[in-house]
């Protein structure tokens, strides 16, 4: 049962990567690092931000946009 448990729980964070703005708790357990590490990359300026009221999301979406201009570049 723990398995299948866990096995929905990876579905889940897998699920939540495809949206393209995490808040800065959930984009620090999708790639498995600490939140005060990823809270502390996000005010450094490490990691595209935007924030919406009181809340700062990581923006998935333009990490995903630079990788892939990166993989192609010769």
């Amino acid at each position: 049962m723990a398995d299948v448990q866990g096995g929905a729980e990876r579905a889940v964070s897998t699920a939540s990567i495809s949206t393209p703005l995490l808040t800065r708790e959930a984009f620090a357990s999708s790639v498995g690092l600490p939140a005060g590490v990823i809270i502390a990359q996000c005010d450094k300026g490490y990691w595209p931000t935007m924030k919406v009221g009181k809340r700062v999301f990581v923006n998935v979406e333009l990490i995903r946009k630079r990788a892939l201009e990166q993989e192609f570049k010769v």
